[in-house]
């Protein structure tokens, strides 16, 4: 597992008061759901709100593949997500857009400088929250 990618994920788009515990319960087996928890209803409290380039749920797959394209690394990055068959996987875009649209829960996926969350899905699309860190 490459357990670096929570690292640059929350050094890069992490509020620095909430960092420590983020990495903690990101690494714990045990607390790694509460980590991933944060993000399906409060990620406004955890997320560094200058990072954020766009939210919200008419977000297009198109726009999310843009923007990987543009600011992310050849078109690969990383997963974190409560299904275990990609969490921490290495991936296209295609596939991390597929993952995030069609799972219910909580997942990001970060590339280069872009990261995408996908928060939990209650009613109607996900809110979709974009974040980069040299926008």
């Amino acid at each position: 597992m490459n357990t670096d990618i929570e690292e640059l994920f929350v050094n890069k788009y992490i509020v620095k008061q909430k960092r420590e515990r983020i990495l903690f319960e990101l690494r714990k087996p045990s607390k790694r759901i509460d980590a991933l928890s944060r993000f399906c209803h409060n990620y406004d409290t955890y997320l560094d709100e200058r990072k954020i380039v766009k939210r919200g749920k008419k977000i297009t797959d198109k726009e999310l593949k843009e923007i990987v394209e543009k600011y992310g690394n050849k078109n690969k990055g990383f997963m974190i997500c409560w299904d275990k068959r990609y969490d921490l996987m290495e991936m296209t875009a295609d596939t991390a857009i597929s993952i995030i649209r069609n799972d219910g829960m909580c997942a990001l996926f970060i590339s280069g400088d872009v990261c995408i969350i996908s928060t939990e899905q209650i009613q109607g699309p996900k809110e979709i929250v974009i974040l980069c860190s040299v926008y």
